[in-house]
């Protein structure tokens, strides 16, 4: 026996309407009204003791019987809206399928079937998978249907975040990880995630550390133009704290992912040079009327005097660097960190921030001030 069949057959059940040819009552299903019943999507089971509303030009509520129907007759003919509350048993296990509307011509007795469909269970587990799983807790996990308002539940200690009965529906999945697990662990990417009824799923966000670069940039000063210029085709090697080689290519950039808490590295370089120079010791700065002074690398005093760089196509430069977390730009100290390492005196920061500007932003009469810089240096200086 099909749905809609059953449905009749409870509905003359419950009115005695088999008996209508021996009766003097015309029958129900003849007068003008509406009959309701409420039934399980997974199982097309009805449900009793749901109370059913309707709006309209005859508003009334009653609740379904034990075979689920309500019937309400007479009723005048109009577009009737229906809501349902299921019984408290039940509530909190099934959603309305849509929104309930029915129109009733004059002399009809139309059946409206409301579908509730089961709710799904929805947990979320933030973990970092190494040779171990690392669960991740106190991360707040957030979840969006494209029907349901945004959810926010913290993960516990064992990384779960628990949503218990959710509806059915496709949802956006994000982490956001607490303020200390976020100096560590790189934000995880979205997840979508659909959710069909009764499902019981528990979703898997895994996290990874974030990557730690070391970032180099190889440059040969020319005079001519008073520019760093990116150097290309050197080949270079790094022995620790990882054994990589490559060879630049025409940004000069050495990129290299080390591991998390490196402190030192060395590299070596075969520095291939077009024309041979000679370093030259300067016994005193040179003097010039404008100021910031232009640095110029010839100035520089050398601090191996009496030696020059090798000539030959197969020079060897080898250096060894300390290194350190950059410092956030929003102080004052990771701009001047950020100076340093660009080959600035940290030292003397108003004269660095002047020479700076004199520099990169060609700004002959730079004001010298830290913050005037930090837009361009974290730029220049993170992602050269």
């Amino acid at each position: 026996m099909g749905l809609l069949s059953d449905i009749l057959a409870k509905t003359k059940k419950a009115f005695s309407s088999k008996k209508v040819a021996q009766s003097t009552e015309e029958c129900p299903l003849k007068k003008t009204g509406v009959l309701v019943t409420v039934v399980k999507q997974e199982n097309n089971q009805t449900i009793a003791d749901a109370t059913v509303d309707i709006s309209g030009k005859s508003p009334f509520t009653k609740k379904s019987d034990p075979d689920g129907v309500a019937l309400f007759k007479p009723v005048e003919p109009d577009d009737y809206k229906i809501d349902i509350t299921l019984p408290a048993a039940i509530k909190d296990d099934y959603d309305i399928v849509e929104t309930q509307s029915q129109s009733v011509p004059l002399g009809s007795c139309p059946i409206h079937i409301v579908f509730v469909k089961k709710r799904a269970k929805l947990k979320v587990k933030v973990f970092e998978q190494t040779d171990t799983t690392q669960f991740i807790g106190n991360a707040t996990v957030s979840i969006e249907g494209t029907e349901t308002y945004p959810s926010q539940q913290t993960a516990e200690t064992d990384g779960i975040a628990d949503f218990g009965k959710v509806k059915a529906d496709t949802y956006k999945i994000t982490v956001t990880l607490s303020s200390e697990d976020a100096k560590i662990y790189s934000e995880p990417k979205a997840q979508t995630i659909t959710l069909q009824p009764a499902d019981e799923i528990t979703q898997d966000i895994e996290i990874k550390k974030k990557r730690v670069a070391l970032k180099l940039v190889l440059t040969s000063w020319d005079f001519a133009t008073g520019t760093d210029i990116p150097k290309a085709g050197l080949t270079w090697e790094m022995k620790q704290p990882v054994a990589k080689s490559g060879i630049t290519q025409a940004d000069g950039i050495i990129d290299v992912e080390v591991p998390d808490g490196t402190t030192a590295a060395d590299l070596e370089v075969e520095w291939r040079s077009v024309t041979p120079k000679v370093t030259q010791a300067v016994s005193s700065p040179v003097v010039v009327d404008d100021y910031p002074q232009k640095v110029q690398h010839a100035q520089w005093e050398d601090e191996y005097t009496d030696k020059v760089i090798p000539d030959s196509a197969d020079d060897i430069a080898n250096w060894s660097f300390t290194v350190v977390p950059h410092a956030s730009i929003d102080n004052d100290g990771g701009a001047i960190k950020r100076l340093h390492n660009l080959g600035f005196d940290s030292n003397a920061i108003s004269t660095a921030v002047r020479a700076y500007q004199y520099s990169y932003l060609k700004n002959a009469t730079g004001s010298g001030v830290i913050a005037d810089i930090k837009p361009d240096i974290i730029k220049r200086h993170d992602n050269p």
